[in-house]
């Protein structure tokens, strides 16, 4: 079956992926290489490392360039060329069916599998499996996780690692996978950090439904080590399966591709503009009117065109809760930006100096020109104290306290920079100038079945670009767009031309922003 487009992983629906008889490639991180055997589909994270791929004469470093990700479009020459090699090296190992089926039983994502010589001048090649429980031994069980929730799950349901069948890897943690041989589809996610994993399943769970946004169907649980020592414990009732180690979990697969591919593929209709819009702003209301466990409404940290997917109908569907931060582009000039040109303030200390927003001149990845140069009157750095250091964040080590498989287990849960010191209102108005970037992309980037937009959307969206505190709310963006998309669903049922298509709306023409 073909490769679905989704998570961001895809923009090229013509994409090839390097492949031979048996394997297949899909990325590689440095000289590590995410490679799928066809006879043991294993959504497992493991890497291949090939030492041949090391520099030669002592120097340091690997023969390809950069530090790799995810094949999402055509690769250079170079590259294919040395996924050419490295199909032929996985040619020449010869791997007994038995030594396949144990890969299952590898501990996941931080494993490696080396491919080596057999001998000084050997041509052929073998595998030597270099366990790591790292990851493994950070997991933690499902009567854990629904004991830390303080809320009931809408779906207990759990499955075992071994019903799944990866059909491919779309990056570092997010797989497509399907039920043994059953037809159909799901994206399987996982998280090196175990920590965050949990935390984006327990966002998740706190969520009531929405219809535009990811919904978990089902928990994902594997035996491990640290699971099987345990079902010795007399102490416990581990041979149930609620207390087997969650691994990740699945939700549905959306065929219509991310918002990126989306805009990158061709024209979008003023009818989808209109509707993607009031579906974002009903999305994102929804998550800031539930409660957090701290008893402070929710927010959403990770809003980029890449964490929008679309359903067959063309409904947005807003995926990923990790709560990481979001990129450069669409960040808010209040939230502190790790940048390149960053320097420490001083030598001894670790406080990194921030830029505050993005480099002037900087254009998004998808849309040119947008609206993320410095604003005027604006002078120098800023560094922000009493906000967290997202590099540091970002580079933080999964800690979670208490015994791995207990039914009771603190989690040390970090909430990113900003968001964790910042009023609920500021939160909001984060938030709102994200939504601002992503109602830029939808509206600017193509010409559509009618290039007028209605200037009191134009406003709207430009009101969302204003410092801090001027911006508007949630609420006050809602019957906005709510009024675009009836107007124009009016207007091209023949029934009316809308209230927001009348005379008063002529004050401004063109593109917001142009």
């Amino acid at each position: 079956m073909g490769v679905p487009d989704i998570v961001g992983a895809r923009h090229d629906p013509y994409v090839v992926y390097p492949r031979n008889r048996e394997w297949t490639i899909y990325g590689r991180d440095n000289r590590d290489i995410y490679a799928l055997h066809r006879s043991a589909p294993i959504p497992s994270f493991i890497k291949l490392r090939f030492p041949s791929l090391l520099v030669k004469d002592g120097q340091e470093g690997h023969r390809f360039g950069g530090p790799g990700g995810f094949i999402t479009s055509g690769i250079s020459p170079e590259e294919e060329d040395l996924f050419d090699e490295i199909l032929n090296t996985l040619d020449r190992i010869d791997i007994p069916r038995e030594t396949l089926l144990q890969f299952a039983h590898l501990p996941w994502v931080s494993s490696i599998l080396e491919v080596v010589p057999t001998g000084p001048k050997s041509t052929k090649y073998k595998i030597n499996c270099l366990r790591s429980h790292s990851f493994e031994s950070s997991l933690i069980s499902y009567s854990a996780l629904r004991n830390s929730w303080g809320v009931p799950d809408p779906s207990p349901v759990i499955v075992s690692s071994e019903r799944l069948r990866c059909l491919a890897y779309l990056n570092e943690s997010v797989a497509i996978v399907s039920f043994d041989n059953e037809a159909g589809c799901y994206i399987f996610k996982t998280n090196a950090e175990p920590r965050l994993l949990y935390q984006e399943i327990e966002t998740i769970v706190r969520l009531d439904s929405h219809p535009n946004i990811i919904r978990k169907r089902m928990l994902v649980s594997k035996k491990t080590m640290i699971s099987s020592m345990h079902k010795f414990d007399s102490a416990s009732k581990y041979f149930e399966r609620e207390n087997m180690p969650i691994v990740g979990f699945l939700v549905e697969y959306y065929p219509g591709g991310t918002l990126m591919s989306t805009l990158a593929r061709g024209e979008v209709t003023l009818g989808d503009k209109a509707k993607w819009c009031a579906s974002l702003v009903s999305a994102m209301t929804h998550i800031r009117r539930t409660k957090q466990k701290d008893g402070r409404w929710g927010f959403y940290a990770d809003l980029k065109p890449d964490n929008i997917v679309f359903s067959e109908n063309s409904d947005l569907i807003l995926i990923d809760f990790e709560n990481g931060g979001s990129w450069a582009q669409y960040t808010p000039p209040e939230i502190l930006s790790w940048r390149q040109e960053a320097i420490y303030a001083e030598p001894t200390e670790s406080r990194l100096v921030f830029i505050h927003g993005p480099t002037p001149g900087e254009t998004c990845m998808i849309c040119s020109p947008h609206p993320c140069s410095f604003h005027a009157g604006y002078g120098g750095l800023k560094v922000f104290e009493a906000h967290m250091d997202i590099f540091e964040y970002k580079r933080s080590v999964t800690n979670i306290l208490a015994r791995k498989n207990s039914d009771s287990v603190t989690l040390n849960r970090k909430p990113i920079p900003f968001w964790r010191s910042a009023s609920d209102k500021e939160r909001e108005q984060a938030m709102v100038y994200m939504m601002g970037c992503i109602f830029w992309c939808i509206i600017e980037k193509k010409k559509c079945i009618s290039e007028y937009i209605p200037c009191r959307v134009k406003r709207t969206v430009e009101s969302c670009f204003l410092s801090s505190g001027h911006r508007p709310s949630l609420e006050d963006l809602g019957p906005i767009f709510q009024a675009w998309g009836a107007a124009v669903f009016a207007a091209e049922a023949g029934l009316s031309e809308g209230p927001l298509y009348r005379g008063e709306d002529q004050e401004v023409d063109g593109f917001i922003l142009a």
